[in-house]
C-alpha cells in the first residue's frame, strides 16, 4: 500500500457539522469554477481588494487534501467574495448560475439558515476552525508523498496529529467536535499496527539524546507498544530465536544494543 494512503483522511471521518461546512465550501468552489460571469466578477473584486487575482481551486469532493485547500482559498478570498455579492452587478450575474442563491447565503455567512446573527456567521467561524484542524493532516500527507517515505515515519507523525487533535478539541468542548477526535483515534488504531511499532523502534533517525548516549526510539515506546513491536518481529524468526530476540530488545532498552538488525 502506498505510504500516503496510510495517512489519508476521508470525508466520512468528520462530524456532520464539519461535513456540512465542507459541502458549503465545495459549492462555492463549484460556482466560481463553472460560472464565467460570477468568476469574472469575483476576480474583479480580488484585484480591488488584494491587487491581484487569487485562486479558488476546483471542486473535488472525494479528496480530503483538495477539499482542505479549497477551504484555504475561500478564506483567503473572503472579502472579495463578499464584495462581489453586495456589489450592484451581482443580481445580473447571479442569473447565470442555478446555485447562485445558495452561494450568496454561504458567502454572506448565513449557512442556508434564517436565524440570528450569531448563527449566520457560523460558516466562516467554523470554516476557519476546520482549516486549522486540517492543515497538519495535509502537511503529513505531503511529507509521506516524498520519494522514499519510510514506515518508521508513521508513528511520530501520527503522535503529533493526535496531540494536535487533542488540543483542538480541548479548545472546543462542544460534543460535535468530540466526534472528530473519536474518528481520528479510530483511524490511528486501524492504521498503526504492530509493523509500524516494529519499524519505528530501531530506527536511529528518531533516536534521542540521554546524557552522553543516544537512545533508540524503542525507549520512547510504552511497555504495551514494545510488546507489539516484539510480537511482530517474532513472526520472522524461528521459535528457538524468540528468547534471543527478547534479549536483544531488552539490551536495546538498557542502551546496550547487540545485533537487532538481523531480525529486521
Amino acid at each position: 500500500m502506498p505510504m500516503p494512503l496510510l495517512m489519508r483522511m476521508r470525508m466520512r471521518m468528520l462530524c456532520l457539522n464539519a461535513l456540512q461546512i465542507y459541502r458549503m465550501a465545495l459549492l462555492i468552489s463549484l460556482v466560481v469554477g463553472d460560472c464565467e460571469k460570477i468568476k469574472t466578477l469575483v476576480r474583479k473584486h480580488m484585484v480591488e481588494k488584494y491587487g491581484r487575482v487569487g485562486q479558488i481551486r476546483a471542486n473535488c469532493p472525494t479528496r480530503f487534501s483538495i477539499a482542505h485547500m479549497i477551504c484555504v482559498d475561500i478564506l483567503e478570498n473572503k472579502e472579495a467574495l463578499r464584495a462581489a455579492i453586495v456589489s450592484g452587478e451581482w443580481e445580473a450575474v447571479a442569473r447565470s448560475s442555478t446555485n447562485a442563491d445558495a452561494f450568496k447565503e454561504y458567502v454572506l455567512g448565513e449557512g442556508g439558515r434564517q436565524s440570528s446573527h450569531s448563527e449566520r456567521i457560523l460558516f466562516w467561524v467554523e470554516l476557519h476552525a476546520l482549516v486549522g484542524l486540517g492543515q497538519p493532516f495535509c502537511d503529513a500527507i505531503h511529507q509521506l508523498e516524498g520519494d522514499q517515505p519510510m514506515l518508521s515515519q508513521l508513528l511520530p507523525i501520527w503522535q503529533k496529529l493526535l496531540q494536535h487533535v487533542d488540543e483542538f478539541v480541548l479548545k472546543r468542548p462542544e460534543p460535535k467536535w468530540s466526534v472528530v477526535k473519536t474518528s481520528v483515534d479510530n483511524r490511528f488504531e486501524k492504521q498503526c499496527g504492530d509493523a509500524v511499532y516494529a519499524a519505528y523502534a530501531p530506527d536511529p533517525m528518531f533516536s534521542s539524546a540521554s546524557g552522553d548516549s543516544m537512545l533508540l526510539p524503542l525507549m520512547l515506546l510504552s511497555e504495551a507498544e514494545r510488546e507489539k513491536a516484539q510480537e511482530y518481529l517474532e513472526r520472522f524468526v524461528s521459535e528457538s530465536e524468540h528468547d534471543d530476540l527478547e534479549q536483544e530488545l531488552t539490551s536495546v532498552a538498557m542502551d546496550r544494543p547487540l545485533h537487532l538488525n538481523k531480525y529486521l
